[in-house]
């Protein structure tokens, strides 16, 4: 059954509360439109913004016209999707993936440490480019929409089977890559604007199609590998129209994501923080990411001006370490006058702190593009502030959303983040980390590795 469209009962139920769709969508942390394609049945509704609504508006599903028998069915309808999930869970551990993916993109660099392969390219930042990390983003936004997306090359099953296991979607705008530029002094992007659901059904619609179809692939020849081939209908149908899809944005809405592996100074030993993914994540749950790590996308208007790599990784650190909410509307620099921000400025501009590019990596799995960074934060002072601070505001903090997914799926926030002492060597890490290609994601891979070799390259002393 497909999953209901739009909330019936929604703008008479709001209206009765005395709230405007602004109003409630700053409540649930949506975008206003989506309150408003809620109410026009435009718009389909998931699992968790149900509960959510039912919540804020101290209300029923029957009072919202959801009735309880098609909530029921829909949860019904879930379990071959998660049968599905279960059966793609193991597609990282098919050693014949990651080799049809070294024979697909020979022409390409593969990230290898320590013997293992992740399923990333990795386009490192030159040393004088590392402490600047707008020299990633080259010219202007191109702001014109939709302009080369090839319709046969997207397919939106993914999208919805995501909406039908309950997962919060908002189909903003995000920053897309049109090029990657790799040359030898310099690594960069061209940028244009995209959608959440474009790039969904045209870019994380190869991966589903990758991980869904990994028990075709039994053997590592060339033979095995062009058999795959003939299950992967939207890759193929790719590579016919686009040369280089690594390098190249053509026909696609390719999202770009920041990573920042946070190092810090914890009373004289220097940790570093890895994030688990919740149990109920569509795909690559319980393994592990840098953090913060997120869509490289405008929280506002103001495209042209939040176009900023700072920016974005300030604005995630706020929301994804202290937990601080988006605005729907407004002045773009809405959180420089933070105190938390502030103070971590304040830091940065005595030298006690550090922001670095580590450079790119380029997910095969999904041909999306990650940008990496490096906090380095020597002062042993902030993390002793943030751990022990008497206001909340000032404390580490679980971002809303993601907590509320981690503690319905029974998972415990004590396990989700994991600091890990620095050591020397690849190997040591590789003995106490989680770093084998089953247990992180590939762009969380590359942003770690990258980052372990700018600390490399800085001085350390603490």
């Amino acid at each position: 059954m497909e999953v209901p469209k739009g909330v019936p009962n929604l703008k008479k139920v709001r209206e009765s509360k005395n709230l405007t769709q602004e109003e409630l969508a700053n409540k649930i942390r949506v975008q206003k439109f989506q309150v408003s394609r809620w109410e026009t049945g435009k718009s389909s509704i998931s699992l968790y913004y149900r509960q959510k609504l039912c919540e804020e508006l101290n209300t029923t599903l029957q009072e919202l016209g959801l009735a309880q028998e098609e909530v029921k069915e829909s949860r019904e309808d879930t379990g071959s999707d998660e049968r599905l999930l279960r059966h793609a869970a193991d597609a990282l551990k098919n050693p014949h993936l990651i080799q049809y993916l070294k024979w697909k993109y020979h022409n390409t660099p593969i990230l290898e440490r320590c013997g293992q392969v992740y399923p990333v390219a990795p386009f490192p930042a030159p040393s004088e480019q590392m402490e600047d990390l707008e020299s990633v983003l080259v010219g202007r936004l191109d702001k014109t929409m939709h302009n080369d997306q090839d319709k046969n090359l997207g397919d939106s099953q993914f999208r919805e089977m995501v909406t039908r296991l309950g997962r919060p979607l908002q189909n903003r705008i995000t920053y897309t890559m049109k090029e990657l530029l790799t040359e030898e002094n310099k690594v960069g992007i061209t940028c244009g604007l995209g959608t959440y659901f474009e790039c969904l059904d045209t870019c994380d619609s190869l991966e589903w199609e990758l991980l869904s179809k990994h028990h075709y692939l039994t053997r590592s020849d060339e033979k095995a590998f062009q058999q795959f081939e003939t299950h992967l209908p939207l890759r193929s149908a790719l590579h016919t129209k686009v040369a280089d899809p690594v390098r190249s944005g053509l026909h696609r809405s390719v999202a770009i994501a920041i990573s920042t592996l946070v190092a810090f100074n914890d009373e004289g030993v220097l940790r570093l923080w890895l994030k688990r993914r919740s149990t109920k994540v569509a795909v690559h749950a319980s393994i592990f990411h840098v953090i913060p790590s997120f869509m490289f996308q405008p929280a506002t208007e103001y495209f042209d001006e939040e176009l900023s790599i700072t920016h974005n990784i300030y604005r995630e650190y706020l929301e994804e370490l202290f937990n601080r909410p988006e605005p729907e509307a407004g002045d773009w620099r809405y959180f420089y006058d933070d105190p938390t921000l502030l103070f971590l400025q304040r830091l940065l501009n005595i030298g006690e702190a550090e922001l670095y590019l580590s450079g790119v990596a380029v997910n095969l799995l999904n041909l999306r593009p990650e940008i990496c960074t490096v906090l380095l934060i020597r002062s042993p002072e902030w993390h002793r502030f943030h751990r022990q601070a008497t206001k909340k505001e000032d404390r580490f903090s679980f971002n809303e959303e993601w907590l509320h997914v981690v503690l319905n799926a029974g998972d415990s926030p004590n396990n989700l983040i994991t600091p890990i002492v620095y050591l020397a060597t690849d190997e040591e890490w590789m003995q106490v980390a989680p770093l084998q290609t089953h247990q992180i994601v590939g762009p969380g891979a590359c942003a770690f590795w990258l980052g372990i070799d700018v600390l490399r390259k800085v001085k350390l002393l603490l």
